[in-house]
């Protein structure tokens, strides 16, 4: 039997894991890899392997990240949001002008 996951844990579930570097992947992880590993295999089948190769690591180093990370709690008001959310939050405040308040938190 199964324990019930916390409200703030779903859709955080481990899909699988790498035991040897102790890397788990959930839900966000496994699409945000997917992606970079599919750009780098399009561009890889156009130039060479090496180009493929340096691709699939630098996208992955890149997109794993973006889809694990948690900003703290007390950095931000309204924090422990995904590293990915907060820069897409970013974007939109300095290249496009909408409204979006952060404000260092100070507790």
């Amino acid at each position: 039997m199964g324990h019930p996951i916390p409200k703030e844990l779903r859709g955080e579930e481990r899909y699988f894991s790498i035991p040897v570097l102790n890397i788990h992947f959930n839900k966000k992880g496994v699409i945000y890899n997917g992606i970079a590993t599919g750009i780098a295999a399009l561009i890889g089948k156009v130039t060479n392997t090496w180009v493929f190769g340096t691709l699939l690591v630098i996208l992955n180093l890149i997109a794993y990240p973006l889809a694990h990370v948690k900003l703290p709690r007390n950095k931000f008001d309204g924090g422990n949001v995904g590293l990915d959310i907060y820069l897409y939050r970013w974007v939109k405040y300095n290249f496009f002008n909408k409204n979006l308040y952060l404000r260092r938190g100070g507790r």
